[in-house]
């Protein structure tokens, strides 16, 4: 049976042949393990912070960095919500006007990998 430290240099010698988009998949997906929750689960969380943002007041958008300080969730995990709903149809995603932002909201926002920058969601369709 390794030792700790045995399986601790083990861990770090598969990390530094990691790229960061790599290592941020690898770190979610162990914080997903230990929370032991589903994307569906996720998925939920997701549409509930956006029902209390929305007041329940049917708005057309609720923005990104609003979301993102509701959940609290770091960044790959919450990303990776934000697609999978995009991919599925329930959420779609816009851009707006950066003026009216602070550097902090838009830093929260999101940027794809067209570089394309979005900073509000709609909800299209129920989970």
């Amino acid at each position: 049976m390794a030792t700790r430290k045995t399986m601790i240099e083990k861990i770090n010698a598969l990390l530094v042949d990691l790229d960061k988009t790599s290592l941020e998949h690898f770190l979610g997906e162990i914080e997903r393990v230990a929370r032991k929750q589903s994307m569906k689960d996720d998925a939920q969380l997701f549409y509930e912070a956006f029902k209390r943002l929305d007041k329940n007041r049917s708005l057309i958008y609720v923005r990104i960095c609003n979301m993102r300080r509701e959940l609290g969730w770091s960044e790959y995990r919450f990303n990776t919500v934000l697609c999978k709903l995009r991919v599925d149809g329930n959420i779609m995603l816009h851009a707006c006007d950066v003026h009216s932002m602070t550097k902090e909201d838009i830093q929260l926002s999101y940027t794809d990998s067209n570089n394309f920058f979005y900073g509000t969601i709609t909800w299209r369709r129920p989970l």
